[in-house]
């Protein structure tokens, strides 16, 4: 008998407030921190955490931006053949929503960051799975259906590419003091498939989904996506690729080249500033304050002791040296999107990442 998890998910994210459950994007809140859950009957297809925008994102009717489980949303829907029913829980930050969606994803087995959000019968019964297995499993339905049997022959290569971009491609966007990476269903921004020079394939994604994502200026006309699709030709790849938008210059792709969140700073001297490194002021979790940054060059060193004796919630101790350079801590999170960096000048995150272990100063423990 399938399992209904999503009962199961809203059941345990009852435990930590009311749960608020809505049909339709109108009725989402326009304020404030949640932790929401996208489900399709028993199925869940996101639990996620963050501001009003964030949740509203992954919506349908949505404008399209940035949200890695959008593309799972939309396709999820039209797969399993329902409309998408939404639920969240208000909390009082953005912290605490990280915290919660953390204990909910754990509940589960899910890794945070590392597994897809997703909980689907038939799929992830023996425990969570990638991203990418979530997005192989939707195509493989997705070519049974009448919406993409009935597409032309051109407008099908642009599927195949579709599903390639978001399944295996990463951009790699280069500015000066701007080194941003993006990914999965971020890419169905329309800024980034129009840098990309792939906009045609708007047309295609809103054509399988029944227009899931609402798209402004960066949509093709009608007239413009007809030329683009006559004799249409891309040899799908399979396999992960990264596309470097240098500057203004047209996007390049790297075939065969390994996509990794950064590379692996080597083991440097354990005493603080040795080698002229600024050391910022102790933190409690990993922390980024604009005020301290400012004024450094991009390239410049920055090092800080990060140390929390642990709590109930989370007994971990953590006593280390943390090392950077400015431009990095750009590529860590979009500063563009970030709200608390806009307001407040910070970004934080309320628990230690496990890939932040590659900036750590040899010496340093995570117990």
């Amino acid at each position: 008998m399938p399992i209904d998890f999503a009962a199961k998910v809203l059941a345990v994210l009852s435990e930590h407030g009311s749960v608020k459950r809505i049909q339709r994007i109108e009725d989402a809140p326009a304020t404030g921190f949640h932790v929401y859950v996208v489900f399709n009957g028993p199925e869940v297809l996101q639990i996620g955490h963050g501001s009003d925008e964030r949740m509203r994102s992954c919506m349908r009717s949505a404008l399209a931006k940035r949200h890695s489980k959008a593309f799972i949303c939309a396709f999820g829907e039209r797969v399993l053949g329902r409309p998408n029913e939404y639920a969240f829980i208000e909390v009082g930050s953005k912290e605490e929503a990280e915290r919660i969606e953390e204990l909910v994803h754990g509940h589960f087995g899910i890794r945070t960051d590392r597994n897809a959000a997703c909980l689907i019968s038939g799929l992830t019964d023996a425990g969570p799975v990638s991203v990418a297995r979530v997005n192989r499993w939707l195509w493989e339905r997705v070519v049974g259906l009448d919406a993409y049997r009935g597409l032309s022959p051109g407008r099908r290569v642009m599927a195949e590419e579709l599903m390639d971009l978001v399944t295996w491609g990463t951009v790699r966007e280069r500015k000066p003091g701007t080194d941003r990476r993006t990914e999965q269903g971020d890419l169905l921004e329309g800024y980034i498939l129009t840098k990309l020079d792939k906009a045609h394939l708007i047309h295609v994604f809103q054509e399988l989904t029944d227009d899931y994502l609402r798209y402004g200026s960066h949509k093709l006309t009608d007239e413009e996506f007809r030329a683009r699709e006559r004799g249409y030709q891309y040899v799908p790849k399979g396999e992960r690729f990264e596309i470097v938008l240098d500057g203004e210059r047209r996007a390049e792709e790297a075939r065969e080249r390994p996509v990794r969140r950064r590379r692996i700073i080597p083991p440097a001297p354990a005493a603080a500033g040795v080698d002229g490194a600024r050391v910022l002021s102790r933190k409690s979790r990993l922390e980024f304050r604009k005020a301290e940054l400012d004024g450094l060059a991009p390239d410049a060193w920055i090092e800080f002791t990060v140390f929390n004796e642990g709590t109930g919630s989370d007994p971990r101790r953590i006593d280390l040296v943390f090392r950077c350079q400015v431009q990095d801590v750009h590529s860590f999170f979009p500063i563009e999107q970030d709200e608390d960096w806009r307001k407040n000048g910070r970004h934080s995150w309320s628990r230690f990442p496990q890939w932040a272990m590659s900036w750590v100063v040899r010496g340093g423990i995570v117990a």
